[in-house]
């Protein structure tokens, strides 16, 4: 992991993902999501983008190429499908044709709030946290309430006001 998702190869908003055998007798697959500084149990983007390659680099099949994809990832199962097309050209194929994917929706973990206007002791300062669960766990901060605008030059605060967060949640 260390050696894909960090320098030089990788960089600190890198996500990675691991295609396994299936867990459940439903799935066709299992994933694991990784990043720079560790594992993750569920990726929204992960899932979009392991389904677009899965399909288009013909590593699943499912019997129909409009039936979902099921994932069994370490948050639960996850369920993905896509709108595809059949396309000429090289590569592998589906039933003598190669697929393009022109988009992908899923349906994942129930999601739930687990705890509402938490209050987060920084330093000097006290801010407000809403915990959700929707296949991690997320701190969800009104940043410009927590004195950080949301500008692109104001990137290396977000990302340490993150931080900070995540240290005390």
């Amino acid at each position: 992991r260390r050696a894909l998702m960090r320098e030089p190869r990788g960089h600190a908003d890198m996500y990675g993902a691991v295609l396994t055998e299936p867990v459940s007798r439903d799935a066709h697959a299992g994933v694991l999501f990784m990043h720079n500084a560790g594992y993750s149990s569920m990726c929204g983007h992960g899932i979009i983008a392991v389904a677009t390659i899965a399909l288009e680099r013909g590593l699943m099949r499912p019997s129909d190429p409009g039936d979902d994809l099921v994932f069994d990832t370490p948050a639960g199962t996850v369920r993905a499908r896509a709108t595809v097309r059949t396309v000429a050209g090289s590569g592998r194929r589906h039933g003598g044709q190669r697929l393009r994917v022109d988009r992908v929706s899923y349906s994942g973990i129930p999601s739930f709030v687990l705890t509402a206007g938490l209050s987060i002791d920084l330093g000097t300062r006290v801010i407000k946290a809403d915990v959700a669960f929707g296949g991690a766990f997320y701190a969800i901060v009104d940043a410009e309430a927590a004195g950080v605008a949301i500008r692109r030059e104001r990137l290396p605060d977000l990302r340490a006001l993150a931080m900070q967060i995540k240290s005390t949640v």
